[in-house]
């Protein structure tokens, strides 16, 4: 039984100081970033400040095999960063999707109030502070007015 585990360490000692080659780098990188893909949903937020730290750690790498990296090898690289960053972002931004449809939907459930109690001074001051926003905003409003039944467009 000694015998194995000086032997299973040895090994892992030898594969720990052997020198990384761009094969190595290769298939390593790939193996994170598809641990990510396949797990990325349960990860915490400290999980994937970990996961920052060796996904930072793997790009960093790709500097010390600049010279032997082939256009090929240059667009996996890329291609995993994008996978890696669509991952970490994806349940962000569905969670600010979701708060932004909220958002309009009390914006909608305000206006039909506004609408039904005739209370167009309230109106006109939305569609003032819209404009202060942007165009996008004028237009939601404008939209949502127009199916409630009111006419937007004086």
């Amino acid at each position: 039984m000694k015998k194995f585990l000086f032997i299973g360490l040895s090994a892992l000692l030898l594969s720990c100081a052997a020198p990384m080659t761009k094969e190595t780098y290769m298939v390593k990188y790939k193996d994170f970033i598809d641990d990510v893909y396949l797990n990325n949903e349960g990860f915490t937020e400290s999980e994937w400040e970990k996961m920052d730290g060796k996904f930072d750690e793997l790009s960093g790498l790709s500097e010390r095999f600049s010279e032997e990296l082939t256009w090929q090898d240059r667009i996996i690289l890329a291609k995993y960063q994008i996978q890696y960053f669509f991952c970490r972002n994806k349940n962000t931004a569905g969670r600010y999707a979701g708060e932004i449809f909220n958002d309009v939907r009390q914006l909608e459930q305000r206006l039909r109030f506004y609408v039904e109690h005739d209370m167009e001074d309230d109106i006109l001051f939305l569609l003032e502070q819209a404009k202060e926003i942007g165009g996008g905003a004028v237009t939601m409003i404008k939209d949502i007015l127009r199916e409630l039944g009111y006419n937007a467009d004086p």
